[in-house]
């Protein structure tokens, strides 16, 4: 898909229109299987993760992306995979596989120049034919959106958890990640327990103070994770792909700390 920058003040109006509210590439193939998710076209990619984690859960949907137009924030689909090990009682090992589209011309997605302020690590890698960003960080089940949907699918997630996250942008509108979860570990639960509140949620730690606490639990962490997500495959069609339908929270994800925030493509702005 070439982008001729000269050429779209040519373009009918309607175009642009249709641009800014129309998501997305052109159709491609997006198919879960029993251990990973794979997308074809532009997005290009097969994620895989290892046993005894197994697809638990996939969906789509479309949600509201936050941004620098808080007047009209763009919509974006959202297609997921969710694993985890077992059919019943608390998830000990958690793992989910997103490919989030703004729509194309008129959004982008935020670089991820910097890590969030409560990542433990931040570092970048080069896999699969893509440029990763990768943080470790906690998260709070408490208005976590896949934590939700294990409880309304009769499973329990631990109060807080600890994230590995691997994302990409294979264009600007497109943000394709895979992120790994555990139990976080006793000197990360205890910091988060004492957190305050504030307009009802916890205020995270600063990383740093959470990786100073807890530097030997992060690495072993670290390396399971690694051990446990595969990102190194192009697109290949499974050979039975799946599809594993759930009770979704009713309540859309809170997609800029899921994914992550928007702002208006440079070409849109040129032509406003």
């Amino acid at each position: 898909m070439l982008r001729h920058r000269q050429a779209l003040p040519l373009f009918p109006l309607a175009f642009v229109i249709l641009a800014a509210f129309a998501p997305g590439c052109a159709p491609r193939r997006m198919e879960a299987f029993s251990q990973g998710l794979a997308g074809s076209g532009m997005a290009d990619f097969s994620i895989s993760v290892a046993a005894p984690l197994t697809l638990t859960a996939t969906g789509k949907l479309t949600a509201e992306v936050p941004g620098d137009d808080s007047a009209l924030p763009p919509s974006a689909t959202l297609a997921f995979a969710l694993f985890g090990e077992g059919d019943s009682g608390q998830v000990n090992r958690h793992a989910h596989i997103i490919f989030s589209e703004l729509p194309m011309f008129a959004w982008r997605w935020e670089k991820e120049t910097w890590g969030k302020n409560e990542s433990m690590l931040y570092a970048t890698a080069r896999a699969g034919g893509k440029n990763w960003t990768i943080q470790i960080f906690p998260v709070i089940a408490k208005g976590d959106w896949f934590s939700d949907l294990w409880h309304n699918n009769k499973r329990q997630s631990p109060q807080f958890w600890l994230a590995k996250r691997w994302s990409a942008t294979p264009q600007e509108e497109m943000r394709l990640l895979a992120e790994y979860r555990e139990p976080a570990p006793s000197c990360v639960r205890e910091i988060l327990a004492a957190l305050p509140e504030i307009n009802g949620k916890p205020a995270l730690s600063k990383g740093k103070e959470l990786r100073r606490r807890c530097p030997r639990d992060m690495e072993e962490f670290s390396a399971r994770a690694d051990a446990s997500v595969d990102l190194e495959k192009a697109y290949a069609a499974p050979a039975e792909p799946l599809n594993t339908a759930a009770i979704l929270p009713k309540k859309s994800p809170d997609m800029s700390r899921l994914v992550g925030r928007s702002e208006m493509s440079a070409v849109f702005i040129d032509n406003r």
